[in-house]
């Protein structure tokens, strides 16, 4: 009989209905789930055990004579893992009792956990208000499960006690009607979860919501003098209300400037004549109110500046960072008219007419102020206006940085798995931007070393004005110590001597390389690669270390006779 026995577990199915507030639930099967690692069961699922002399054959049912009553069927007694064993485990080759003694074991695992099904609510927006919670218009109701062990095979719902359904997609939801929401999952085995209910109306709810789809309404609290006149030291004030989640903020914009955004009454210093000020609210889920536009005049002295930047720049602590081709552009908004605009840079001698967008060459220091100011037709000038101007020519630093066991021959760095790779990446001006680290062409985060894996490391790190650097490395991980054999010239005879004149050779192998070794021959050093020696018993070893540190020691006994 070929020596091969297999054990196999037969399934039953049998359905069971699990009740949720007096409604039928649907039908679901109790049943094994197989994954590659792992058998899972019902407890309420039968076995019966089946042996065969080969892999694929037929099978014979095992037979309990004093246990028949308990197992035909049986069934499993523990959540959890379970066990078909056998006494000791047997040599294939010798049929003898492997030593020292173990069982075999099968196992199964009783999975009795049901899973856990939570709601999540989801819309383009929702916000908190006093206890409701308010969304937007496509509010949805999503169904998220999630078993511990044999994983979810169906998840059910149903809709103020409508016949459940099973769960495939989001549900739409319309918070103004009065509705509730019964839901369940199944896992693989056919645990059922005990039913969950989501109820709304106006006076009985588990979390209050409603469907905000207006915007606010926003008021100009200041009087314009006439109706038309705005002096320069009177203050814009806006006041705004929402009937839902109430404002989040107020935008405002004076001349299609520069979208601000409202906090407190405020003055303008602007130029003489008509002006458009144009303001509007956004509440708390995104409604937006229709834009209000409101002209005024005015009168005030100097023109106004504004100053934009095209190419790589980046502010930060008060400095605008800026490479040796950043455009730098000066406008000026003037009711009667511009003269010019004037700049300097901290080492130019006088002010200069500016023409066209200014650039910080490498003909200046890298560290420069900008002045500038304008002076509109009637000569009024504005105030002169500074900026802190660094000119960054300068690629990020990239270093990486290994804190453990390392060695490098050449071109590669060999590591073991405790071996810590480290980046010390940095850059002194604008900032590090972006910092992307491939290995083996993955898109990564952090490294960490596995043991016979090779990598090819790549960080390419820009700065914020666009100065790129990139480093590149190749490390092997190796956590195995030298391997170390000894061959004999001849073979040993039955009582495992050596004939006379047999020599001893030995070996040491490894990736990294054989840093130190030692051989010894009954205790005494060897300086040869080989021994040979009269008749007699010898113990030969041998200590080797590689470039990691990792370390292995071999004997061997041998008698020449």
């Amino acid at each position: 009989m070929n020596s091969l026995m297999r054990l196999t577990a037969v399934i039953v199915g049998i359905f069971f209905t699990t009740a949720g507030f007096g409604q039928q639930l649907p039908k679901e099967p109790i049943s094994k789930w197989v994954t590659s690692d792992v058998i899972y069961w019902h407890k309420d699922l039968p076995y019966y055990v089946f042996i065969s002399d080969d892999s694929t054959g037929s099978t014979d049912m095992l037979h309990s004579k004093k246990q028949k009553k308990y197992s035909e069927p049986a069934y499993f007694d523990t959540y959890g893992y379970n066990f078909i064993r056998t006494k000791w485990a047997v040599d294939k080759t010798t049929h003898k009792t492997v030593q020292p003694q173990q069982e075999i074991e099968w196992p199964v695992f009783v999975d009795g956990i049901a899973p856990e099904t939570e709601p999540k609510f989801i819309s383009k927006s929702a916000y908190l208000v006093d206890g409701v919670r308010y969304f937007t218009k496509d509010l949805m109701m999503e169904l998220d499960a999630d078993d511990q062990h044999s994983g979810v095979r169906s998840t059910y719902y149903s809709v103020n006690d409508s016949v459940y359904i099973k769960y495939t997609d989001a549900i739409a939801l319309n918070p103004k009607d009065t509705f509730k929401v019964k839901y369940f999952s199944v896992d693989n085995v056919g645990n059922y979860e005990k039913v969950k209910m989501f109820k709304y109306n106006a006076d009985d709810y588990s979390i209050k919501y409603a469907i905000d789809a207006f915007p606010p309404v926003t008021k100009l609290v200041t009087k314009l003098v006439r109706g038309t006149f705005l002096g320069p030291n009177i203050p814009i004030e806006f006041s705004s209300k929402d009937r839902g989640s109430g404002v989040a903020f107020i935008n405002y914009t004076i001349d299609n400037g520069e979208v601000k955004v409202y906090d407190k009454p405020f003055t303008v210093n602007l130029s003489e004549g008509w002006h458009t000020l144009k303001y509007f609210s956004v509440d708390r889920i995104t409604n937006k109110e229709d834009e209000h536009s409101v002209r005024f005049y005015t009168d005030n002295i100097g023109p106004v500046l504004f100053i934009s930047a095209a190419g790589g720049y980046f502010s930060r602590d008060s400095i605008m960072y800026v490479s040796d081709s950043t455009k730098i552009r000066l406008s000026v908004n003037d009711a009667r008219g511009v003269k010019q605009v004037a700049y300097k840079f901290s080492d130019d001698k006088a002010y200069k007419v500016y023409t066209a967008p200014v650039v910080l060459t490498k003909a200046y220091k890298a560290r420069q102020d900008l002045r500038y100011f304008a002076t509109d037709s009637v000569d009024n000038d504005s105030k002169v206006h500074v900026i802190k101007l660094h000119r960054d020519g300068t690629p990020p630093i990239v270093k990486f940085h290994l804190d453990g066991a390392n060695f490098t021959r050449r071109d590669t760095t060999y590591v073991t798995s405790r071996t810590t790779f480290i980046r010390l990446n940095r850059d002194t001006l604008s900032g590090i931007a972006s910092d992307k680290l491939y290995v083996n062409d993955v898109k990564v985060k952090e490294l960490a070393f596995s043991d016979q894996t090779t990598y090819h490391v790549i960080d390419t790190v820009a700065d914020n004005i666009g100065n790129v650097a990139t480093l590149a490395k190749v490390y092997k991980c190796d956590d195995e110590a030298p391997v170390i054999e000894f061959v004999f010239s001849a073979p040993a005879a039955p009582d495992g001597s050596f004939p006379p004149g047999t020599i001893m050779f030995y070996s040491i192998k490894d990736h990294t390389g054989v840093d130190t070794f030692k051989i010894t021959i009954n205790g005494k050093p060897l300086t040869a690669n080989s021994f040979e020696g009269p008749a007699g018993m010898y113990k030969a070893e041998v200590v080797a270390t590689d470039y990691l540190k990792h370390a292995s020691m071999k004997s061997v006994v041998f008698t020449i006779r």
